[in-house]
């Protein structure tokens, strides 16, 4: 199959995405949730989205002949309590086209209460499944950095490498991963790892910790935007010789019946930032008009 014609069959499958930031060209936008469950880190979660859908799952009469709402009943309280969905772990392997995938977008990865070993095996899907992008966020970076750089996390992801390869792609009577050829590819290079920063507070506690996590692309998901965020007062971020080259901006306004307003000159302000550093940057509700997809470099 040559180029233009894999890029067709994708066109043809390719539905733009309520999560407009997933709708990447070339890609077939996706949320996928090996995990769910979460509780609030901050004022962004104040009306989170997830925990309402969980609960409106949980409920669903419909769905009562899967085990769906069964899942979701478990973690509706969004206390805390997560809860693996190991069946969803196939479904990428099974997705032949690129797709973008927002992982874990009913739940947090790097929440407190989710295992390592859970986390491992969400990221070993990845390493076997390259063509796909898989977009993690999180509010919890410190755990994230803490997870990424351990070396428990690191056995179980070669292991998982090896027992995933041989459930979902074909089984081998030898070990096909060895430890230090699978450690080599972190940070893999279709992960994008980003943290969501609502406020310039959260901004200079959480860009700080990602900027001390290897990744190919950093996103910072300003969302929802509930005041200024002027990123050269984040620690560390307006630092002389900085590489910006693989990160990416979104911003936009909380949205629902209890939503906050944001002044459209926070995200002007965004913008200029990021035009002047040469970042890019995606205005998700298209406040400001610009009507383009700005992309990282590395893309592009």
């Amino acid at each position: 199959m040559t180029s233009k014609e894999l890029r067709n069959i994708i066109n043809k499958e390719m539905k733009q995405h309520k999560i407009s930031w997933l709708n990447i060209p070339g890609h077939i936008p996706q949320t996928w949730n090996p995990i769910i469950g979460c509780s609030h880190a901050s004022t962004g979660c104040d009306h989170c989205y997830a925990e309402i859908m969980a609960r409106r799952i949980a409920g669903m009469k419909s769905l009562q002949i899967s085990d769906i709402p069964y899942n979701y009943r478990e973690v509706m309280a969004w206390d805390g309590t997560t809860k693996f969905i190991e069946s969803a772990i196939e479904k990428p392997f099974t997705w032949k086209n690129p797709r973008a995938i927002f992982v874990c977008s009913m739940s947090d990865l790097f929440h407190e209460s989710t295992p390592i070993d859970w986390i491992a095996k969400v990221f070993a899907t990845a390493f076997l499944n390259s063509r796909h992008l898989f977009i993690m966020l999180t509010k919890r970076p410190e755990r994230a950095e803490y997870i990424l750089k351990n070396e428990e996390f690191k056995f179980s992801f070669h292991k998982y490498c090896n027992s995933l390869h041989d459930d979902f792609v074909n089984q081998l009577e030898q070990e096909l991963y060895f430890y230090d050829e699978v450690i080599s590819e972190m940070p893999l290079k279709n992960v994008w790892l980003g943290v969501t920063t609502e406020n310039q507070e959260q901004a200079n506690m959480r860009i700080p910790i990602l900027l001390q996590i290897p990744a190919k692309v950093r996103l910072v998901s300003v969302e929802p935007m509930l005041g200024m965020v002027d990123f050269r007062k984040v620690p560390g971020f307006n630092r002389v010789g900085l590489d910006l080259s693989g990160w990416w901006i979104i911003a936009g306004p909380e949205t629902g019946p209890k939503s906050r307003p944001m002044q459209k000159e926070w995200i002007q302000s965004l913008h200029d930032q990021c035009q002047f550093a040469g970042v890019p940057f995606f205005d998700k509700k298209n406040i400001l008009g610009l009507n383009r997809f700005e992309m990282p470099k590395l893309l592009n």
